[in-house]
């Protein structure tokens, strides 16, 4: 699997939407992800430490079960991908 990052800008540019941002928003997009968010090895390593039971995977658009995936390589818990207005 590619890089979460790529992912998401792999997204972008079938939208469309990478193509009209300038250079410079494309570069605090990159930024903003790599520096505002964890990628899903990190968050499995970090729950593995922490001994947590359950990791919740949010703030994704589409079906991203592969990043639970890496999670997973991680960590032997529960890894969910929340859906709006579920509860826990």
């Amino acid at each position: 699997m590619t890089n979460p990052v790529d992912e998401y800008k792999g997204q972008l540019i079938k939208a469309g939407r990478w193509q009209l941002m300038t250079p410079q928003e494309q570069a605090g997009y990159i930024r903003h992800h790599i520096e505002e968010h964890l990628l899903p090895d990190e968050l499995g390593k970090l729950a593995a430490r922490a001994n947590v039971k359950t990791v919740v995977l949010t703030h994704l658009n589409d079906d991203y079960i592969p990043f639970a995936e890496m999670v997973k390589k991680h960590f032997s818990g529960q890894v969910l991908i929340a859906k709006d207005l579920m509860e826990f």
